[in-house]
């Protein structure tokens, strides 16, 4: 129970950390928008605006929209996920033999191969020759990272320059000239050590739970994977937050935690924690923090709120 309190603080917190210190290059410069966001204030502005005009010639009010769209989609999403699954996952190959194991191991979609019965044998097992003719694996998926790395070399490295240069001459981290950063000003910074300090105390959780517990994931381990989501983390960062798209190291921390810490799947799995999850938590916290400053939330009370609300849950 104690180690796996330690190890969700440590990798909770320390996307927390990462999302704080990165403030001055996704969340200050007004090219970084975070569409989601958007959506979301205009739902929670509808709620609370009383007016209800007549479009095309009927009306009808924000709260009664909201529950006939929300029981539609409620009918719409109950029939593929909970009473006919099959609708999502069309495995038409295992109806031809319900009872068998072999079949459903090779050719399942859920708990199987999902493999194409064009390249298995008549004895349910896969024939070699027939894959290699049928399809041969291209592992393109990596150039994900790189595309994104040099997209936002090339397009957005302005911003990251002049972020850079802030931090070099410790300037507060809100340098926007656009709307929103001028009237944020009125509010005081959070200074950057706050952050830090997270990011410490985080990373001496997590060390400790390593350490005590004998999980075989190694502290270089933990730094590799911290690392992974420094470098990564303002690439993917501008990414969604230009376009909504929120891309994943779950695959890159899979390959390089199963190259470094080969036989020890716990460690493996600890990798992904520090390299993968940190992340995602990363630009959720990230994307609040947009929030605050579309909403004029001053910056320390939302420190505290999400540092408190992230220690509860």
């Amino acid at each position: 129970m104690i180690y796996q309190i330690l190890i969700t603080i440590s990798t909770q917190f320390i996307g927390f950390s990462l999302a704080g210190l990165t403030r001055r290059f996704l969340i200050y410069p007004h090219t970084m928008i975070w569409p989601g966001n958007l959506a979301t204030i205009v739902l929670n502005r509808s709620f609370h605006n009383n007016a209800n005009p007549i479009v095309n010639g009927w009306r009808i009010s924000q709260f009664r929209m909201f529950l006939i769209i929300f029981i539609a989609y409620g009918i719409y999403f109950i029939f593929p996920d909970v009473l006919f699954q099959s609708l999502s996952t069309f495995n038409w190959i295992t109806w031809i033999a319900p009872q068998n194991v072999k079949l459903a191991l090779i050719c399942g979609s859920v708990t199987g191969l999902g493999l194409s019965p064009l390249t298995t044998s008549p004895e349910f097992t896969l024939d070699i020759a027939k894959y290699k003719a049928y399809s041969p694996v291209y592992q393109s998926f990596f150039s994900l990272y790189t595309s994104t790395v040099s997209t936002v070399y090339l397009y957005y490295s302005k911003e990251i320059m002049t972020g850079i240069k802030s931090a070099l001459q410790r300037q507060d981290a809100n340098q926007g000239r656009d709307l929103h950063s001028r009237l944020m000003k009125a509010y005081p910074e959070v200074p950057e050590w706050w952050f830090f300090s997270v990011f410490v105390v985080s990373a001496v959780f997590g060390i400790v739970a390593q350490e005590v517990y004998h999980t075989e994931f190694p502290i270089w381990g933990m730094a590799i994977g911290v690392g992974m989501a420094f470098v990564f983390m303002i690439p993917i960062g501008v990414i969604t937050a230009i376009s909504n798209v929120q891309l994943t190291l779950n695959v890159l921390a899979e390959l390089i935690g199963g190259y470094t810490l080969t036989g020890k799947p716990l460690a493996v799995m600890m990798f992904k924690a520090y390299g993968y999850v940190t992340t995602a938590q990363a630009l959720g916290y990230a994307s609040d923090l947009k929030m605050g400053h579309y909403l004029k939330i001053p910056p320390k009370s939302m420190f505290w709120a999400q540092l408190l609300a992230s220690l509860v849950k």
